[in-house]
C-alpha cells in the first residue's frame, strides 16, 4: 500500500472514531443530566435570577463541546455551539471562556467567538497546538475583497466558492446565517474588481422589503469609489449612471415592468426569499420573469436564496437548467429556545408553567413564574398577560395574524407597561411624525410614546424604517408584527411570542412560516440566544413543530398539475373567466400560461418541465381545457404575455371594444388623462376607464370607479396619507350622523385606506391600467400602423404614489414616497429630475431646511445629504 493510501485510511480512521466518541458522549447519561442543568441555568434570567454551575460541571461540558466540535457531523455541530451559548451566558472563569470562544472558531463561526470574546482580555492562552489550529481554521476561511480582509463562517466561504465558479446557484440556510452581508461582500467584489459595467437585480418579496434592502446597499457602498446607481424605480435616467454600474431593487412586480418598459436586461440576478415562488399568481409571475430574463440574458448569474432548510433546486428545471446546485446549512448562528407556556391556577396563585422542547424528547420542564398582570380571562387577555410577564428579558416581537389584531395587540400591551418606561425624544418626534403624515387619530402615534409598536406591510415605509430603527436602538421594547417577518424584515429580538398562529385568512401557520418566524429570535453578535415562546401550544390549531418540514420549494406551476390541479381545471373550464377574483387569481395565471404555451407550440415543453417528466393524465386533461381556447383569442402571445395575470379571453374582450372605439375615430375618449390635468376632468376619464376595465377586463360591470376615480387621482398627485383619511373619515362619521348610526372607528377607516392604497391601488389597478394600456396600443397598431400617441404611465403613477416630475426624480433616487413630499415642498419645484433633485439637495444647508428629522435621517442612509 503507498504512503498516500496510508494516510488517507488514517485519516479515515481518525475521523471514525472522532464520531464514535461524540456519539457515546451523547448518549451517557452523565452528558445528558449536565446538559439539562445547563439548559435550565442558561434561562434563569427568565426568573430575574443569576445562572451558575458547579465549575467541574462546566468543564465537563466545555470538553464535551470540543469532542463534538471535532466530530465532522452537523448534528453535533449543533449540539456543540447549543452548549458553547448555554455555558456563554453564565459567569466563566476566564480559561473557560478562551475555551468557549475556541469551540466556536473550530466550528466555524467567528462572529459568535469574537463576541463570546467580546472586551476580554486574559493572560490565559490556549495550549500552541490548538492556538494554531485555529490560526489555520481563520486563514482558511478569509477571502480578500477590495484589498481588506473579510473572514467568512463555514457556510459563507462555501457560498462564496460556489459563486465563484457556478453561474446558477441556490442557497438555504437559517435566518442570520449572514446571507446579506455575503451577497453585499459579493457585490462589491463584482463591481469594483471588475473590468466592466454591470446591471444587478435584487428581487425581495414585498414593498415593505424594498427600501430595508436599498438602504442596506445604499450602506454598503457609501464610501465605494464610483459607487453604483441603487435604484428602486423600474425606470432609469442614463445620464445618473454614466460610467457607473446599477443594482436594482425590485419585487417581482417592478421587475417586470422594468423589462417591459425600459427593456432591462441583467448581468447578474439575485432573488431573495426565493421559495415566493410557490406562492400562487405572484409565483407564477416570477417565473415569467425569470425565464424572460435567462432568455434575453443568457450569460446571467442567477442567484437562488431560501429561508431555513427548503433548497431552491427545483426552480432549475422549470427554467431549463435541471436542479441547481444548493449550498446549505442547518447550523443556526444564534441559539433558539422553544419554550411552552401554560396556565396554570394554584392556591388561588395564576401561574405560567415553562418547558423547554427538545427534539425526539419529552419537554424539560423548567419551572413556574408568577403572572405579573392577573387580569383578564380571554384567549388575547392572557396571551398579553404572559408577554408582559415574560418580556423583561430584552427586545420583544409579538405575533399578531393581521392588521387590526396587531393593533389591538400593541394598545393592550400599552395598557398594561403604562408608566413603566418614559419615552424618548426620539419617540416623541416619531408620534409627532405619524400623527403629521397618517393620522392624529392613529393608535400607533400613541403607542410608540410608551416605547410599544406594530408594524405591517401597508404601513409606509419611512415609518415602518422609524420602527425598526427605535426596536433596534432599544428605544421600543414591544413590536407587534404580523407576516412581514416571513418575508425576510431584518428584526431579530431577543423574545418573541406567539400563540395559534395564522398567515392568510384563518389559514393555520405551517410548519416552513413557522420555523421562519421562530428563526428571527436571538441577534447574531449581539446574543448568544434568542426565545419563542409556544403559548397555550396544546391548544393551537395546528402543531407545526411536530409536522415535517419542506425540503424543496414546490414552484405554483409544479402545483398546478398536482395539489392545485382540481382548482385550476375548473376554472379553465368556467367559460366566463372572471378575472382579478381572489379565489381564482392562481388559476387564472396558471391558464394565461399555459394558453401563450399553447400559442408558441411549446406547452409539452412545459409540463414536462414542471413535473420534472413524471406528468399523467391531469396534465393531459388540463392541456386538452387549454388548447380548446386557442381559436378564440387573436391577440399575439407577446402582448398577452406582458400582462400574464389577466385571462387571455378577458384581454381579447378588452381588445375588441378599444379596437372598435379606434376604428370609430374616439382615440382620445379613452386615453386617460395626466393627473395634474383639470381635476374633474382627468377624474372623469379615469372613471370611464374604470368601468372599461371592470366590465371586460375583469369581466364584471361595476360602479367601483366612482369611488377609486378619486381615490387613486389624490394618490397619484401625491396628496398626503392625512388628506386622504381625513376626507374618508369625515365622509364616513357624516352619513353616520345622517342615519342615527355609530359613529365609525377611526383605526378601522385607517386601516381600509391603507390597505386599498397597497392591494388595490399599487397592485389591482397597476396591474389591469397595465394591461389596457398595452392592448389600447396593440388595437391602434392595428389600424394605424405609423400613428404615434402618447400615454401617461398611470401604472408607475400607481405604483409611486406620484406624477410630479420631482417626487418620482426623488423616489427613484432612493427616497420614500412620504419624504419624497417633504422633499418636493422643500425644493419647491414639481418638473426637476432626479439629476437635477441630486444637485439641489447637495447644495442646501438641510439641517437648517425645516425637514422633519426622520426624513433627514432617510436622506442621510442613501447618501443625499450634502457633504
Amino acid at each position: 500500500m503507498c504512503k498516500r493510501s496510508v494516510t488517507l485510511s488514517i485519516r479515515h480512521y481518525m475521523a471514525e472514531l472522532q464520531l464514535q466518541l461524540a456519539r457515546r458522549v451523547a448518549e451517557h447519561a452523565h452528558f445528558k443530566a449536565s446538559y439539562e442543568t445547563l439548559q435550565k441555568e442558561s434561562l434563569a434570567s427568565l426568573w430575574g435570577r443569576s445562572a451558575s454551575l458547579p465549575r467541574a460541571e462546566s468543564r465537563k461540558l466545555l470538553r464535551s463541546a470540543l469532542i463534538f466540535a471535532q466530530s465532522g457531523d452537523e448534528r453535533f455541530a449543533v449540539l456543540s455551539q447549543d452548549i458553547i451559548y448555554s455555558l456563554a451566558s453564565l459567569p466563566l472563569f476566564d480559561e473557560e471562556r478562551v475555551v468557549c470562544q475556541h469551540v466556536l472558531a473550530m466550528l466555524g463561526n467567528f462572529p459568535a467567538s469574537d463576541f463570546v470574546k467580546r472586551d476580554f482580555e486574559s493572560q490565559y492562552r490556549l495550549p500552541w497546538q490548538l492556538g494554531l489550529t485555529e490560526e489555520v481554521r481563520r486563514d482558511g476561511n478569509l477571502i480578500q475583497v477590495l484589498g481588506a480582509p473579510v473572514l467568512l463562517t463555514d457556510f459563507q466561504a462555501d457560498v462564496w466558492e460556489e459563486l465563484i465558479e457556478r453561474q446558477f446557484l441556490s442557497i438555504a440556510a437559517p435566518t442570520s446565517a449572514g446571507k446579506s452581508f455575503l451577497i453585499q461582500t459579493y457585490l462589491k467584489s463584482l463591481i469594483g474588481e471588475g473590468d466592466r459595467l454591470l446591471d444587478v437585480a435584487y428581487i425581495v418579496p414585498s414593498r415593505s422589503l424594498i427600501h430595508e434592502v436599498q438602504a442596506s446597499l445604499s450602506a454598503a457602498f457609501a464610501a465605494f469609489p464610483n459607487a453604483p446607481i441603487i435604484s428602486s424605480v423600474p425606470r432609469a435616467d442614463d445620464r445618473l449612471a454614466v460610467n457607473r454600474s446599477r443594482i436594482f431593487v425590485f419585487t417581482q412586480e417592478r421587475l417586470r415592468t422594468a423589462m417591459d418598459e425600459a427593456a432591462l436586461t441583467l448581468d447578474v440576478l439575485i432573488v431573495d426569499e426565493a421559495q415566493q415562488i410557490s406562492d400562487g399568481s405572484r409565483g407564477m409571475l416570477l417565473l415569467s420573469c425569470l425565464e424572460d430574463m435567462h432568455r434575453r440574458a443568457p450569460a446571467a448569474k442567477i442567484l437562488f436564496i431560501t429561508p431555513g432548510s427548503r433548497s431552491g433546486g427545483p426552480i432549475g428545471s422549470l427554467l431549463g437548467l435541471g436542479d441547481l446546485p444548493t449550498v446549505e446549512t442547518a447550523l443556526r448562528p444564534v441559539r433558539q429556545n422553544l419554550i411552552y407556556v401554560d396556565f396554570i391556577t394554584e392556591k388561588k396563585q395564576k401561574l405560567l408553567n415553562l418547558s423547554l422542547h427538545r427534539d425526539a424528547e419529552s419537554p424539560l420542564s423548567l419551572g413556574m413564574i408568577e403572572l405579573e398582570k392577573k387580569g383578564g380571562t380571554t384567549e388575547q387577555q392572557r396571551f398579553l398577560s404572559a408577554t408582559v410577564t415574560l418580556g423583561g428579558d430584552g427586545q420583544n416581537l409579538v405575533y399578531a395574524s393581521g392588521k387590526a389584531a396587531a393593533e389591538k395587540l400593541a394598545v393592550g400591551i400599552v395598557r398594561l407597561t403604562q408608566k413603566k418606561r418614559q419615552g424618548s425624544v426620539s419617540l416623541k418626534e416619531l408620534s409627532d411624525f405619524i400623527r403629521r403624515h397618517v393620522h392624529p387619530e392613529y393608535a400607533l402615534a400613541n403607542c410608540v410614546e410608551e416605547g410599544v409598536a406594530f408594524h405591517y406591510g401597508n404601513m409606509p415605509t419611512n415609518i415602518t424604517k422609524a420602527i425598526e430603527d427605535c426596536f433596534s436602538a432599544g428605544e421600543i421594547k414591544y413590536l407587534v408584527c404580523t407576516s412581514t417577518l416571513l418575508q425576510g424584515v431584518n428584526l431579530p429580538a431577543r423574545n418573541i411570542f406567539i400563540h395559534n398562529p395564522r398567515k392568510g385568512k384563518g389559514n393555520p401557520m405551517g410548519p416552513d412560516d413557522f420555523w421562519n418566524l421562530a428563526g428571527r429570535a436571538g441577534r447574531l453578535a449581539k446574543d448568544t440566544h434568542g426565545n419563542v415562546f409556544l403559548v397555550d401550544y396544546a391548544k393551537w390549531d395546528r402543531k407545526p413543530i411536530e409536522e415535517p418540514r419542506q425540503r424543496e420549494v414546490v414552484p405554483s406551476l409544479t402545483k398546478a398539475f398536482t395539489t392545485a390541479h382540481p382548482v385550476v381545471m375548473e376554472y379553465v373550464e368556467d367559460r366566463n373567466h372572471r378575472s382579478g377574483v381572489k379565489d381564482t387569481n392562481f388559476a387564472e395565471s396558471v391558464f394565461t400560461r399555459l394558453f401563450v404555451d399553447a400559442q408558441e407550440g411549446v406547452l409539452d415543453r412545459t409540463v414536462e418541465r414542471a413535473t420534472r417528466g413524471d406528468f399523467g393524465v391531469e396534465a393531459e386533461k388540463l392541456k386538452a381545457a387549454v388548447s380548446q381556447y386557442i381559436g378564440k383569442v387573436s391577440l399575439p402571445a407577446e402582448i398577452i404575455k406582458r400582462n400574464a395575470s389577466v385571462s387571455p379571453l378577458r384581454q381579447q374582450a378588452m381588445f375588441d371594444v378599444l379596437l372598435e372605439g379606434v376604428k370609430q375615430r374616439r382615440l382620445k375618449d379613452y386615453v386617460p388623462l395626466h393627473p395634474l390635468q383639470p381635476h374633474a376632468d382627468a377624474k372623469e376619464r379615469l372613471e370611464f376607464v374604470m368601468s372599461l376595465i371592470h366590465e371586460h377586463l375583469e369581466g364584471k360591470a361595476s360602479q367601483a370607479g366612482r369611488y377609486f376615480s378619486w381615490f387613486s387621482l389624490s394618490w397619484m398627485r401625491g396628496n398626503s396619507l392625512k388628506d386622504m383619511i381625513d376626507f374618508q373619515l369625515r365622509d364616513a362619521r357624516e352619513k353616520a350622523s345622517a342615519s342615527g348610526g355609530e359613529p365609525p372607528v377611526a383605526g378601522k377607516i385607517i386601516i381600509k385606506v391603507l390597505s386599498e392604497v397597497e392591494e388595490k391601488l399599487r397592485f389591482h389597478y397597476v396591474r389591469y391600467f397595465g394591461c389596457y394600456i398595452d392592448l389600447l396600443k396593440y388595437a391602434v397598431k392595428t389600424i394605424s400602423p405609423d400613428r404615434e400617441f402618447d400615454v401617461p404611465p398611470i401604472p408607475l403613477f400607481l405604483e409611486l404614489g406620484a406624477c410630479s416630475g420631482t417626487m418620482i426624480g426623488c423616489m427613484e433616487l432612493g427616497l420614500s414616497r412620504i419624504a419624497a413630499r417633504e422633499v418636493m415642498d422643500f425644493l419647491g419645484a414639481q418638473d426637476l429630475d432626479a439629476v437635477a433633485v441630486k444637485k439641489r439637495l447637495r447644495n442646501s444647508k438641510l439641517a437648517t431646511s425645516g425637514l422633519s428629522h426622520i426624513v433627514l435621517a432617510e436622506l442621510n442612509r442613501i447618501g443625499l445629504s450634502a457633504v
